[in-house]
């Protein structure tokens, strides 16, 4: 089985979001929850896709995070960032490798964004950085990571 659902059609895509979306939340029983993830997957998405050429898929992640929407650079396999709808837990995630892990300034960033990187670090045994985002000042807190793992695997090779 293959661990991707090809969608081509934009409404597709906003329809396998919306289903995603409703499959996190059909646990929950609260309606103010479903239209605050909402606002915050849709601001996501948006700042996400103003980086530039960015690939929008839905691929399964596994038993841990299931089908989520995956953000790709083009002509690269591993994703951008991923976003993990849970009712519980709104996550965004990012697999960072050591070149770009040796290279970022995390001087400026909030705690909990540190928090996150660290988590991609060794002595841990994976290389995703994960951050919960539960307001829209959190997703911006987020984002200057994402721009520069973007334009950091953008950047022309010079020979």
């Amino acid at each position: 089985l293959s661990n991707k659902i090809i969608v081509s059609e934009p409404t597709t895509k906003c329809f396998v979001c919306f289903l995603l979306t409703l499959n996190a939340f059909a646990s929950a029983n609260s309606l103010g929850s479903f239209f605050l993830f909402i606002l915050l997957f849709n601001k996501v998405k948006a700042k996400i896709m103003e980086l530039g050429d960015v690939e929008e898929d839905v691929m399964w992640f596994g038993e841990c995070w299931f089908w989520s929407v995956a953000f790709k650079i083009e002509g690269n396999d591993e994703p951008l960032a991923i976003l993990i709808p849970s009712a519980e837990d709104f996550q965004i995630a990012s697999p960072l490798q050591g070149d770009f892990l040796e290279q970022l300034s995390t001087r400026r960033l909030k705690r909990f964004v540190r928090d996150g990187i660290e988590l991609a670090m060794p002595p841990h045994e994976t290389n995703w950085a994960i951050w919960s985002v539960s307001t829209i000042p959190a997703i911006d807190d987020v984002m200057p990571v994402l721009k520069s793992k973007y334009k950091f695997y953008e950047a022309p090779c010079e020979d």
